[in-house]
């Protein structure tokens, strides 16, 4: 239910390349949690590498960064498909930012579903665009 509130409240998501059902769904929650501000849900979104208190300062600062951006047209650009993780980047049309998340199947087995990795390391690195990983079936301008 609470799904279908969400997908009726936003504006889509386009995706590019070839994600997993799973990794989507996970992905389009992380855009409607920065677009909301909901900077809780979003932490509780978090991959288990990351501990409570650092995934909720990921989420406030990637919500501070990209809330306003989030509430406009997102692509979606699922460049490393693989066999419980992914890498993809957000490209938010509004603003012209991009934003690097690496998704994953989490828990022993991959019995806790998809999650997205928050680790307050990752934020130092930066979107330079040398960082962004490479899409092999999209075109290099």
């Amino acid at each position: 239910m609470r799904y279908q509130q969400d997908f009726d409240r936003h504006e889509p998501l386009r995706v590019e390349g070839h994600p997993s059902a799973g990794a989507l769904r996970l992905v389009q929650q992380v855009v409607w949690r920065l677009g909301d501000g909901a900077e809780a849900e979003l932490a509780s979104l978090a991959s288990s590498d990351s501990a409570h208190g650092e995934a909720a300062k990921v989420a406030r600062s990637w919500t501070a960064e990209f809330q306003k951006a989030a509430q406009g047209q997102v692509t979606a650009a699922f460049c490393r498909p693989g066999d419980g993780r992914e890498a993809l980047v957000l490209t938010f049309h509004d603003t012209g930012q991009t934003k690097v998340l690496h998704v994953r199947l989490d828990g022993g087995a991959g019995e806790d579903g998809w999650r997205v990795r928050m680790l307050e390391a990752d934020q130092a690195r930066g979107q330079a665009p040398e960082s962004l990983p490479q899409c092999p079936w999209k075109a290099v301008p």
